[in-house]
């Protein structure tokens, strides 16, 4: 990884990572309230399309965090090398995981793109049917009524989607990484420790 391009990198993902962790954290508490009610159809329905949201916000972080990994830690070259999440913002879930997919050989991704898989298919008959009366799809009727368990098992696999997502990044942050920088007066600067020490 250049040199110049590294410190650059790993400053603007400090002074961002923070920020965003916080916000990922007070959403989920905002989000959590409408379990209390998620008894009701439109209150299932609304809190599995925010968590849904969620889980495209914190796929977008992760990609920061699997972008400084893979150069400074794994070293892995990638043909087609993946965007960082910041030039991903307007990207759909589905583009995202093709994204995220370039990812699979870092442990735990390739379960992670199953899940997400899975959330894609459920959000998109969210999107598709969900004020048609009586719809079909896949030669099933769906009615609205019936889709409160459906929002709900939506929620759930969100909210364990979230967690790996988590555990990922701990993994990450936890990795041991050996960096040296220069300065252009010849100044070096070296850091031996975890990557989370360096990051965030």
């Amino acid at each position: 990884m250049n040199d110049a391009r590294t410190k650059k990198l790993l400053k603007r993902f400090k002074e961002k990572n923070l920020s965003q962790q916080n916000r990922i954290n007070l959403l989920l508490k905002d989000i959590e309230t409408l379990e209390k009610d998620s008894n009701k159809t439109i209150y299932a329905i609304s809190r599995f399309s925010l968590l849904a949201q969620l889980v495209e916000f914190h796929l977008l972080g992760l990609f920061n965090h699997l972008y400084i990994y893979n150069d400074v830690v794994l070293k892995t070259k990638i043909i087609n090398k993946p965007k960082s999440g910041g030039e991903m913002i307007e990207y759909t879930l589905g583009l995202l995981i093709g994204e995220f997919n370039k990812y699979n050989h870092v442990y735990g991704v390739k379960t992670l793109i199953k899940h997400l898989d899975r959330l894609n298919e459920d959000r998109k008959m969210f999107i598709h049917y969900l004020f048609k009366e009586a719809a079909k799809r896949g030669g099933k009727l769906i009615l609205y009524e019936s889709l409160m368990p459906k929002a709900n098992r939506g929620s759930d696999l969100c909210l364990e989607i979230i967690n790996r997502f988590q555990k990922l990044r701990e993994r990450i942050g936890n990795a041991n990484v050996r960096y040296v920088s220069g300065t252009p007066d010849g100044t070096i600067h070296k850091y031996t420790g975890k990557l989370s020490q360096l990051l965030w």
